[in-house]
């Protein structure tokens, strides 16, 4: 199903793909969805509440019509953390167990560098919460580097054809997720629309018509890498923290939305959790501009128990936004007084 929110400042659009099969538990507290690409992570950022990916196939699919099964998983909505975990316990099946620390906190510099978000504004947070709960200090990672190092795979979808330059490792990513979401939609359901005729957006059949597939193998063989990629980053007890989007949610029918330029950066750090099957959580840090702001905590493939856990994290973590806010606005009301002091004692 796809609904076009309000409930957003600003009348801005949010698509989100909400999942059918809900007998497990009430709707209300929280919503199950379907995030193969951003599903549920980017709807969840631009209004405000809590998101959960868990990696990929821990989650039963029984009862949902498949978008593209490589990438596909069940995740969840919540407004409040303990409702997150106890809805992921449930999901999950996990029994009873010790909670673990995290051990290595890292910060992807380079993704924060590309959000239009000031970073300081995201990161900052993050960083305070981190030395109040565990008296360390985050460490920074340059993402795009690591990645480039460790999937060679990358240099066929660079520039969205193969043979490309390695030289944008998210941008190939995301190149070859979009390939590997667009074939795998194909074989689910080109043959429903071509004999039905259903009332889709003429860009996405257009889309869907075009040849030019990438091969499914060297999608896979994408995949497998950064899986392994991630997994050997995190290990069993490692955080990486990355902006959940790229900025505010756009206006309501605005251009941007059929803009190339403008999805393939809103794919880009989904690609991630999407193609390595991690599971990522998404967590509110307050308004910027009067938008909803957020960053993003992924933990490896299998680490669902891990993530969740980590749930005080997200509470402490809020906090720490709404003053770092409240110090901003004080900052800048001071500046003010100060600037209308000045002028008049010019005058």
């Amino acid at each position: 199903m796809t609904h076009n929110s309000s409930a957003c400042p600003r009348k801005r659009t949010v698509t989100i793909h909400v999942c059918m099969h809900h007998s497990h538990f009430p709707l209300g507290p929280s919503l199950p969805g379907i995030d193969s690409i951003g599903g549920v992570r980017i709807p969840c950022a631009y209004c405000g509440v809590l998101a959960f990916r868990p990696s990929h196939a821990v989650v039963s699919s029984s009862g949902v019509i498949p978008v593209a099964p490589s990438l596909d998983t069940t995740g969840w909505f919540a407004r409040d953390p303990s409702v997150l975990h106890r809805v992921g316990h449930l999901l999950l099946r996990l029994p009873y167990a010790g909670i673990r620390q995290p051990r290595i906190i890292y910060i992807a510099d380079d993704c924060f560098e590309l959000s239009k978000i000031p970073a300081r504004r995201l990161t900052q947070v993050v960083k305070k919460s981190v030395e109040k709960l565990f008296g360390r200090q985050v460490r920074h990672v340059n993402l795009e580097n690591y990645l480039s190092s460790r999937i060679s795979g990358l240099s066929n979808y660079s520039n969205g054809h193969k043979n490309g330059d390695s030289k944008f490792p998210l941008l190939a990513l995301c190149n070859a997720m979009r390939s590997l979401h667009k074939r795998e939609f194909k074989d689910q359901h080109m043959e429903w629309i071509n004999s039905v005729k259903p009332a889709v957006d003429a860009r996405i059949v257009s889309d869907l018509s075009e040849d030019g597939d990438s091969d499914i193998d060297d999608c896979q063989d994408v995949r497998k890498e950064a899986r392994s990629a991630l997994s050997e980053l995190l290990k069993d007890d490692g955080i990486l923290v990355i902006p959940t989007a790229l900025g505010c949610p756009p206006k309501l029918n605005a251009k941007q939305l059929s803009s190339e330029i403008y999805n393939s950066q809103t794919l880009r750090l989904l690609s991630l959790a999407s193609m390595s099957g991690c599971c990522q959580v998404s967590i509110p840090l307050g308004t910027h501009d009067k938008c909803p702001i957020s960053v993003s905590f992924i933990a490896r493939h299998g680490g669902d128990r891990f993530l969740l856990d980590t749930q005080t994290m997200y509470t402490t973590i809020q906090e720490q936004g709404e003053i770092l806010a409240k110090s901003s606005v004080s900052s800048k009301q001071a500046m003010n007084e100060e600037a209308a002091e000045a002028a008049k004692d010019k005058s």
